[in-house]
């Protein structure tokens, strides 16, 4: 996403003078490029829909950042990233929204405002209700509620993990979790296998992608099955 709003192209021939030209190089980009989508925001009548993250880094320090999308002038689809803040501290919402409102401003979008796409945390709900009460503050009419779209990736995996774990997932996700190391896996082996038909499943997948032998049998046996298929086993 970072890189569609940058271009390397950009970057001068000579060489940094110090440990601050490339910073200043990309605060220069971003600035240009900031004033470059304002002005393509400004030429469309349509509104931006967006969509928002946090995301934890493994450092250990969090981020927050918001994307736009819209339709051009010209009919196009049009993606653009319009920041990503540092965050501290705990994630209630109300940092989120204040977020959002501030870079709404900065690129001028009270009036264009359209849907958000967020995952199902409780976090993202607040976010939208306090950011309702930024958007009232300016006369405008924003429902959270049917302004607020879930992502239906995050959807599908909540489903997937409810269908292999059932209600206490995170309680089977933090058990297997226990044994990642060869050492346990027939460990965990026996702890799939408690989930019935799926676990079963999951010990013959790691079975036959433990081996190369196994996988290249595995890939004979179902070339024989389905002979127009492209792709029988996941690559290593």
């Amino acid at each position: 996403m970072i890189l569609k709003t940058c271009s390397f192209t950009a970057i001068p021939d000579e060489p940094p003078a110090s440990g601050d030209t490339i910073r200043n190089w990309i605060i220069t980009q971003h600035q240009q490029r900031q004033v470059e989508i304002v002005t393509r925001l400004q030429e469309t009548d349509f509104r931006v829909h967006f969509s928002f993250d946090l995301c934890t880094l493994p450092t250990h320090r969090a981020f927050f950042g918001l994307v736009g999308h819209w339709i051009s002038a010209t009919g196009d689809l049009v993606t653009a990233l319009f920041g990503i803040e540092g965050f501290r501290g705990p994630h209630p919402g109300a940092h989120q929204a204040e977020i959002i409102w501030k870079l709404l401003e900065l690129y001028g979008l009270r009036y264009k405002v359209g849907y958000f796409t967020t995952d199902n945390a409780t976090n993202n709900d607040t976010a939208m209700y306090e950011l309702t009460k930024l958007i009232s503050n300016g006369n405008v009419a924003f429902n959270p509620v049917s302004a607020h779209m879930r992502c239906f990736d995050h959807v599908i995996n909540l489903v997937v993990m409810a269908f292999l774990w059932g209600q206490n997932a995170d309680a089977v996700v933090e058990e297997l979790g226990a044994s990642d190391d060869d050492v346990d896996t027939m460990q965990k082996l026996q702890l799939w296998r408690k989930r019935g038909p799926i676990g079963y499943l999951d010990n013959i997948c790691t079975w036959i992608l433990r081996s190369p032998q196994r996988r290249d049998r595995f890939t004979e046996k179902a070339k024989q099955m389905v002979p127009d298929a492209t792709a029988y086993i996941p690559p290593i």
